[in-house]
């Protein structure tokens, strides 16, 4: 017994003298070998790599990696003279155009917080979300001119008016509710200024409210570090290699558009901005502007599923080269004719799940080279599952059994077996969660728990 105790106090004296060799100050956290994780970095490098090469392509224009990282610092700038910064929410009710793109290196580039609007809101919602967020700027497009002035006469008497931007592109007529343009605004910002780096990586980079289905819409806040991971994260999974063409379908709005503003920056590729998804323009867009990807909800497919075969005509000489343009859908799994219907056509269809709290996608499905032998409608179904974390998720996902979940339960919860069918409901531990959430009158933080049964191991 005295031995084993002696020796006990020896290995934890070794044990130390190592943790203090490895904690001396000299190898301690310092800003020569810490920064912290933010994705404006990816244009800042985009920018200096590949200058001349296409970042963005609307409507027939083209915006160099040169002419976006200048836009993008313009708009930074501009916003720091009209006094934006840390603590500021800057709102953008656009649809998938290049200044809802901008705005996610512009805005925190200023030191505030990006808000992008579901463009299917009414006013009321719209008018509600601007009060929540204390919007100081609202850069908007003329399509949703009517609903912005609609809901700007639903705000409060105490709510303080933001600044009216209206961001005509592509053509697209003014409709003169303000007499700030966001080209006006741009001339406005120096172009040498550079992007402001947080000071934390845990600064908020983005708010986004979800759909309010329990009442009042929540809003999510997002941390730099977070969209960093998440925008690195999905090319490990979904094979997107380098320069992809990203095909704008699935909404900016939703989750910072699944984090592809980044993602795309960071590989160097092509963001191919789409105002109205229909499928004719899909299909015309993955012919003439050489999409490699793009992301969409079940929806997406069934409606390319069911186009017109004049509008599929264009997608022939895509399926009949042998390549494969890859998309990636979230949500309910789409049917097994649906799937097959839309592989037929020349898609490879990836199937994840996420939610706004978790940045977007947590979970994915993985293709593994044994499917293929597998029969048609048992591939469908493998294809259809999702419960593997993404790469960069890190902590832990699991399925509580009904009722885990309440606050009493914060603590510990019993896990549904991988495998079963059974209710339950999703909890996420990771890298990438919400900062917490912003409700009326009150802030909802992500609870800790542990995993009580199903451990590896356990028995």
């Amino acid at each position: 017994m005295l031995a084993r105790t002696a020796a006990r106090r020896v290995f934890s004296a070794v044990l130390v003298r190592r943790l203090s060799k490895y904690s001396e100050p000299f190898l301690r956290q310092r800003a020569a070998n810490h920064t912290p994780l933010t994705p404006l970095s990816f244009l800042e490098r985009a920018a200096l790599v590949w200058p001349e090469r296409a970042a963005v392509r609307f409507e027939g224009a083209t915006t160099t990696y040169a002419e976006l990282h200048a836009r993008a610092r313009r708009l930074a700038s501009a916003l720091r003279g009209r006094g934006v910064g840390e603590g500021d929410t800057v709102t953008v009710f656009a649809a998938n155009t290049p200044p809802c793109l901008e705005a996610h290196y512009g805005v925190p580039g200023a030191g505030a917080v990006l808000h992008t609007v579901n463009t299917r809101l009414d006013a009321a919602t719209v008018a509600y979300m601007i009060e929540h967020a204390e919007t100081k700027v609202l850069v908007f497009e003329p399509a949703f001119a009517a609903v912005v002035r609609e809901a700007l006469g639903l705000l409060s008497e105490t709510a303080a008016a933001p600044l009216l931007v209206e961001a005509a592109c592509g053509g697209e007529p003014e409709s003169g509710t303000v007499a700030l343009t966001y080209e006006a605004l741009l001339e406005e910002g120096d172009a040498s200024a550079a992007l402001l780096q947080p000071g934390d990586e845990w600064d908020a980079i983005a708010l986004n409210y979800t759909s309010g289905t329990s009442g009042r819409p929540k809003g999510v806040v997002y941390h730099h570090r977070g969209c960093y991971l998440q925008a690195a994260s999905t090319p490990l999974f979904w094979d997107m290699g380098q320069h992809p063409v990203f095909l704008w379908v699935s909404p900016m709005f939703h989750c910072c558009g699944w984090h592809f503003p980044w993602t795309t920056v960071a590989l160097g590729g092509t963001q191919v901005c789409l105002r109205a998804p229909l499928p004719a323009e899909i299909f015309r867009a993955v012919r003439d502007e050489g999409v490699t990807h793009l992301g969409g909800a079940p929806t997406v497919l069934t409606m390319l599923a069911g186009a017109s075969d004049g509008d599929k005509a264009a997608m022939a000489g895509v399926s009949e080269g042998g390549a494969k343009v890859r998309l990636l859908t979230a949500g309910s799994p789409p049917a097994p004719a649906t799937l097959r219907a839309t592989e037929a056509m020349g898609f490879e269809v990836t199937h994840m799940y996420g939610l706004t709290e978790t940045f977007g996608q947590c979970l994915s499905s993985v293709r593994k080279p044994e499917y293929a032998a597998a029969p048609e409608e048992e591939q469908a179904a493998l294809k259809a599952r999702q419960g593997v974390p993404v790469p960069l998720l890190g902590g832990r996902v699991a399925v509580a059994r009904a009722g885990q979940s309440a606050p009493e339960h914060a603590g510990e919860v019993e896990e549904v077996g991988r495998g079963t069918e059974e209710m339950g409901e999703i909890l996420v531990r990771a890298r990438t969660e919400r900062r917490g959430s912003r409700i009326p009158e009150s802030s909802l933080h992500p609870r800790s728990f542990s995993i009580r049964a199903n451990e590896p191991g356990s028995e």
